[in-house]
This record gives C-alpha cells, sequence and structure tokens, in this order.
C-alpha cells in the first residue's frame, strides 16, 4: 500500500534530497545517506523489490511533503478506494501495530489493483536492483523474496 499511495500521489520521475528522518537502519534497509539526492522511482524500485524498511519511510516522507498530507491517511484512503473495509495503516512500513491489520481479502483487493499498472508488474521478476545518488553513493538492493530463486 505504500507503493500504490505514492505511485497515486506523487511523482516518482522527481528527485528529493534524503533527511535523517528518513534514516531506519531496521532491516532490511537501503542505507540511505542524508544529503544525497535520489530519484523517487529508485526508491520506489528499491522498496518493492528489496523491501528496504528505510526506502519505504523516505518514499512515504516524500509524498506527504508534496501532498501536505498525512501519509497513513494517505494510505487508508486509497484503502478506502479499493473497498478494503477490514484495513488500517499506520505507518508506511507495514510495522506491527494495533493500527495496522488487514484481511487475506482485502489484500487480493490491493494486489489486484496494483497488477494493473506497469509500475508494479515490470519489477515482479526483478531479484535485485542498483542505482547512484547524486553525491555518487551507489545503493543495492537484493530481493527478500526466495521464491524468485527458482
Amino acid at each position: 500500500m505504500t507503493a500504490l499511495a505514492a505511485y497515486n500521489n506523487s511523482d516518482l520521475n522527481e528527485s528529493f534530497k534524503v533527511t535523517s528522518k528518513d534514516i531506519l537502519k531496521v532491516k532490511p534497509y537501503l542505507e540511505l545517506i542524508p544529503g544525497d539526492e535520489v530519484k523517487a522511482l529508485d526508491i520506489f524500485n528499491s522498496m518493492l523489490i528489496g523491501s528496504c524498511n528505510d526506502a519505504a519511510l523516505a518514499l512515504a516522507n516524500f509524498t506527504a511533503q508534496k501532498t501536505g498530507s498525512n501519509f497513513a491517511h494517505l494510505m487508508n484512503s486509497e484503502a478506502a478506494r479499493l473497498g478494503m473495509g477490514s484495513t488500517s495503516f499506520n505507518n508506511p512500513m507495514g510495522f506491527d501495530n494495533a493500527g495496522n491489520y488487514s484481511t487475506a481479502e482485502d489484500l487480493k483487493l490491493l494486489i489486484t489493483a496494483t497488477q494493473k499498472l506497469s509500475a508494479f508488474t515490470a519489477l515482479r521478476r526483478r531479484s535485485n536492483y542498483e542505482f547512484t545518488g547524486n553525491l555518487n553513493n551507489v545503493y543495492s538492493v537484493v530481493s527478500t523474496n526466495t521464491l524468485l530463486k527458482n
């Protein structure tokens, strides 16, 4: 849902500067460096392919700043739009919390919606991703999906 909310509420072709608010050292993470300028699409791809928690946080912060809206509110608005009536989000990383819950039926609605978008389907078999920030920092991720190795 983090990816869908960012996709629908920001321009992934824009770049943004990483700040200290984007740093989250909870594995898996991208090891973003404050002050580096990165493309939102690279962060989006890293989040989806590598499940990077700091990428999810940075993309959420970027989108919230662009829209002026609380990112969890954007996520919940997307869920409502999709008819996900048994779902609530309160953080972009999906960390366990009483405010984060869903059902298999609702998650199926989310997956169905994202599979209609090329930004999502283009990544479905990718097992790694690499990009370079404006300060020449190289960021790379490897998929956490062990099924891709088959």
